[in-house]
């Protein structure tokens, strides 16, 4: 069999909307209706770091107002947050910088519930079931105002959804749709991206038995290709931000130039994990933080639990 036809060949078999699929988008459209109350309702959103992410998207928008000019100098080549502030300053000009931000924090919350429906449906699920995750959209990570983690999130589950399809049916388009979300992750969060990776071995894994050895490597390959942009922004990132003169990068705006003097700090490779679980599972005292993970990685494991035929 030709190698295009094995990485790019579209399957015969079409997966039209079902009724509980359309039944499934019903709830997930009035549960994204039901978050956006009290985020537009509110006089003031009382998420910790948004007032930051605010002063950031206001300097992006007026970097060529005179207003603005003479106090702020835009480096984005420091930054790794580029699609929250980017996207958030191209809203900023029919909304203003808090109509953009308010926007944002909900199509960054909002966006979980939908990532999860179809991720559980690539799977053989019913989409309905990724309503609940509108339960916990307001989670404690939007509470403390990482933007850029809560959009990387959604990113990350969506762009799983769209590796499972791939991997199963192949073709083209899926895999462009691939390659743009998992480059998006990247620039909403880091971290997202090396989890997305990290649980996109395992549903390789997972799905590997009912692919064939033949077909799964083959696909294992032509994610590789897929991940080809994402690797090359990474690259560009670390290269530019300063992360291998310094030790660490200018993750957020304007920490690059703070670092200009400072000696380099390199910290191990097992210490930087460590801290990294502890930051995702360990670091809240209220428990936020260990609910939310187990809830993601429950519906991770649910959909192989017992494998069904597509």
């Amino acid at each position: 069999m030709p190698w295009r036809t094995i990485l790019f060949a579209k399957s015969t078999v079409r997966l039209g909307w079902k009724e509980e699929d359309a039944l499934g988008g019903l709830v997930l459209a009035l549960s994204s209706f039901a978050l956006a109350w009290p985020i537009f309702g509110a006089k003031y959103l009382p998420f910790v770091d948004y007032p930051q992410h605010l002063a950031a998207i206001a300097a992006i928008h007026g970097a060529s107002d005179p207003r603005f000019a003479p106090y702020f100098a835009v480096d984005l080549t420091g930054s790794q947050y580029l699609l929250i502030y980017f996207v958030g300053s191209l809203l900023a000009t029919p909304f203003g910088v808090d109509g953009a931000g308010r926007l944002l924090v909900w199509l960054s919350a909002a966006s979980l519930p939908w990532a999860v429906a179809w991720f559980l449906r690539e799977h053989g699920r019913p989409a309905l079931l990724g309503t609940f995750a509108a339960a916990i959209a307001l989670h404690i990570y939007v509470f403390w105002g990482f933007l850029n983690y809560v959009a990387g999130m959604s990113l990350a589950i969506a762009a799983l959804a769209g590796l499972a399809g791939f991997t199963k049916r192949g073709g083209w388009k899926r895999g462009v749709l691939c390659s743009v979300l998992v480059l998006l992750c990247f620039y909403a969060h880091a971290q997202a991206y090396l989890w997305l990776v990290a649980s996109a071995l395992i549903q390789w894994l997972a799905m590997l038995p009912r692919l064939g050895w033949r077909l799964g490597w083959w696909r294992a390959l032509a994610s590789l290709l897929i991940g080809v942009p994402s690797a090359v922004g990474a690259f560009l990132w670390v290269w530019t931000s300063g992360v291998l003169e310094h030790g660490e990068a200018g993750l957020r705006s304007g920490h690059a130039s703070q670092m200009a003097s400072v000696p380099p700090v390199f910290i191990p490779i097992h210490d930087t994990l460590r801290s990294w679980l502890d930051h995702s599972f360990g670091m809240y005292v209220d428990g936020g933080g260990r609910v939310d993970s187990l809830f993601i990685l429950c519906h991770f494991a649910v959909p192989h639990c017992h494998p069904r035929k597509s």
